[in-house]
C-alpha cells in the first residue's frame, strides 16, 4: 500500500540564504506504506507534484517570471533527470506545467512572458522561460502556437466568492478554474499510481 505525503519546505535545491527563506514550496509524493508479511518492503518515494508559491504582491509579469525561474533552479537540483508536474502559485492564482528535463515532450514552442509597461528601447521585450518547463495540453494561459504565457489568464483559486448564475441559483465565481485544477490533480494522481 502506498500513501500520499506532503512536504512543506523552505527550499529544496538551491537557496540563496536559508536563514531568510520562508517556506514557499510544497512537494507531494507517494511514500511506502506498511510492510505486509511475506512481501518485500517498498523503500523509495517519488515526488510527483512540485508547487512553488509566492505572495500576491508578485502578481505581475516579472513576479511570475521570477517564480518560474526559481522553480527551474530548484528543480534542476532536485530533479535533474526526472519529469515532475509543476504548479506555480502567486497569491490566489496558479498556472500548471510539467518539468521535462529529458525533453520527452517535443514539438512545443519555447514558453515566454511578455514584459508589462514596455518603454521605448527597453530590452528584452519578453522573458524566455526555461525550455524544460512545458505546457500541458491546451491551457487558457499558454498560446500553444507562439508559446506566450498570459498571466492574466491564470486560474483563480478563490473558492469563497459566490456569483448568481440564474435566479435562485448560485455558484462559486471561479468554479471553472476550480474544476480545471481538480482535473489536473486527478491526472497527477493517476500518473503517479501508474508509475
Amino acid at each position: 500500500m502506498r500513501r500520499w505525503a506532503i512536504d512543506l519546505e523552505a527550499y529544496r535545491g538551491y537557496a540563496h540564504n536559508l536563514a531568510s527563506t520562508k517556506p514557499d514550496l510544497i512537494v507531494i509524493k507517494l511514500t511506502p506504506g506498511q510492510t505486509i508479511a511475506g512481501q518485500m518492503p517498498e523503500t523509495s518515494s517519488r515526488d510527483h507534484l512540485w508547487i512553488e508559491c509566492k505572495a500576491a504582491k508578485e502578481d505581475h509579469p516579472s513576479g511570475w517570471k521570477n517564480v518560474l525561474m526559481e522553480a527551474a533552479t530548484r528543480l534542476q537540483t532536485a530533479h535533474p533527470s526526472r519529469a515532475i508536474f509543476l504548479i506555480v502559485a502567486v497569491g490566489w492564482k496558479c498556472l500548471y506545467f510539467v518539468w521535462d528535463p529529458s525533453n520527452a515532450i517535443v514539438g512545443q514552442p519555447q514558453l515566454f512572458l511578455r514584459r508589462a509597461n514596455l518603454s521605448v528601447g527597453s530590452s528584452p521585450r519578453q522573458w524566455n522561460i526555461d525550455t524544460r518547463n512545458k505546457a500541458i495540453g491546451d491551457t487558457q494561459w499558454v498560446n500553444t502556437v507562439t508559446g506566450e504565457i498570459t498571466v492574466s489568464r491564470a486560474m483563480e483559486l478563490d473558492c469563497w466568492t459566490i456569483a448568481q448564475v440564474a435566479p435562485g441559483r448560485n455558484r462559486t465565481r471561479n468554479w471553472h478554474s476550480l474544476a480545471t485544477i481538480e482535473q489536473f490533480l486527478i491526472s497527477v494522481q493517476n500518473a503517479a499510481l501508474l508509475s
